[in-house]
């Protein structure tokens, strides 16, 4: 820490008030005291050395014994600890008074004086509460009137008396009272809009912490909940996997060994419960699979789009190749920083789904393709199939969510929902454009990680 830094740290530290809050007006009254004090001790020493040696060569000795005085008591007001912040200002106060009075007395139109008074004046209704101001009124007021009776009927030896009329002392020292007054008045009001906007800005700020807090609170029980909800759905899709892999199974040999031996109604009866076996199985393992996305840590590293696509058609090839699905890939896809395995799902998810519910007597046909900036990075995958109303195009990627009957278009309505909480693992969106019987376009959209 610097000389200067340490001589101002000094002086704040002293002139601080540990009862008044931080950042209201009079914390800000004493802060502005405080850096007064700073800069005035410096610069009283380089106007005093001067100025005693003038007023010795002159022979003028009461302003020698008032300016050393003066200097005295600002030092002491700056630098010894202890003193009330109030009774500093006070101190300082009457030091710049006698300072002021002893050059008007001696100097008279020659000094500072009066200048020094009305500075004092406004000073005063910084550092002071309002009700000061009024004091400071009525201070200036009764030492020009003073000086007004010096003047009038000769007293002493100030050079006033030579150099004022009545009628000249009372006009300039009018326009001194003038001005002391109007700052009494505009100052204070300046100073109470202050307040208020300082007043307003902490409730405005109390009441933002307290809805941070109450956010910060509320996310973290939502995640907890969300925690507790996944590991719920993983723990029961886990546990319910082996028990209904008994139930199917023995269902099954039902079915086999008892098939010729039971009725049509009974055949039947067994046959929907093999098929609620079967789906239940499937949406065991889609949940399981939903649960699974952000569980375990995944590797993030940049990988081509088109590399993942690659790895997604792959995985689909038997599903492409019965259904003659045409597949359109843009040369130009972006690379993605993220976890291969979970986009290769999300790409996997879009374009199985483009082909489930494609139009009836019509190959399928998916394209493919990406643009990126700076900012951001955009793939999206078009289809030619049916189609969603612009209106459910939101509520799509809800788990088990599905707009049309299980009979018409097998799944579980847990795919989308999948795509969707990968997406956002990786800080990124999706969502989905398109109208009935026209086709769907599903876009993803990332970070650039530049």
């Amino acid at each position: 820490m610097s000389v200067w830094q340490t001589y101002r740290s000094t002086i704040h530290r002293n002139c601080k008030d540990p009862e008044v809050r931080q950042n209201s007006l009079a914390y800000w009254r004493n802060h502005l005291f405080s850096a007064t004090l700073a800069f005035i001790i410096p610069l009283a020493l380089i106007a005093v050395v001067p100025g005693v040696f003038v007023a010795y060569q002159s022979g003028l000795i009461p302003i020698i014994i008032v300016d050393l005085a003066a200097i005295i008591i600002i030092f002491s007001i700056a630098f010894l600890p202890g003193i009330n912040v109030h009774t500093r200002k006070i101190l300082f106060t009457i030091s710049l008074y006698s300072v002021s009075v002893t050059l008007l007395y001696y100097l008279g139109l020659f000094g500072p004086g009066l200048l020094y008074l009305l500075a004092l004046s406004v000073f005063i209704i910084f550092i002071f509460d309002y009700h000061y101001a009024i004091a400071s009124v009525a201070v200036n007021a009764f030492i020009c009137i003073f000086f007004g009776l010096i003047i009038y009927f000769s007293w002493g030896e100030s050079v006033l008396v030579e150099q004022y009329t009545l009628n000249t002392w009372a006009a300039v020292t009018s326009n001194l009272i003038f001005l002391n007054i109007v700052s009494a008045l505009l100052i204070p009001k300046l100073f109470n809009g202050l307040q208020l906007a300082i007043s307003n800005q902490e409730k405005l700020t109390r009441r933002l912490e307290e809805k941070q807090e109450n956010l910060e609170t509320s996310m973290k029980l939502l995640k907890a909940k969300n925690e507790e909800l996944e590991d719920f759905a993983y723990t029961a899709s886990h546990d319910l996997k082996e028990p209904l892999r008994m139930v199917k199974s023995f269902l099954g040999l039902l079915e086999k060994k008892y098939k010729d031996k039971l009725d049509e109604k009974a055949n039947q009866y067994i046959h929907f419960a093999v098929d609620g076996a079967d789906r239940m199985q499937h949406l065991i393992e889609d949940l399981l699979e939903y649960s699974r996305v952000g569980r375990y840590s995944a590797k993030f590293s940049t990988v081509p789009a088109q590399k993942l696509v690659e790895t997604a058609v792959k995985n689909l090839q038997t599903q492409i190749e019965e259904s003659g699905a045409i597949i359109q890939t843009d040369e130009n896809l972006p690379e993605l920083y993220i976890a291969e395995s979970e986009i290769v799902r999300v790409f996997q998810n879009l374009i199985s789904n483009a082909i489930k519910f494609r139009k009836d007597a019509q190959n399928p046909v998916i394209t493919i393709g990406g643009e990126s900036n700076n900012r951001y990075q955009t793939i999206w995958v078009k289809d030619n199939g049916i189609g969603i109303k612009p209106d459910k195009t939101d509520e799509i990627f809800d788990i088990f969510k599905r707009l049309h009957s299980h009979e018409q278009y097998p799944g579980t309505g847990i795919g989308l929902a999948i795509c969707r909480k990968i997406v956002e693992r990786h800080q990124g969106s999706i969502r989905a454009e398109s109208e009935e019987g026209k086709g769907s376009t599903f876009i993803l959209t990332f970070r650039s990680n530049q």
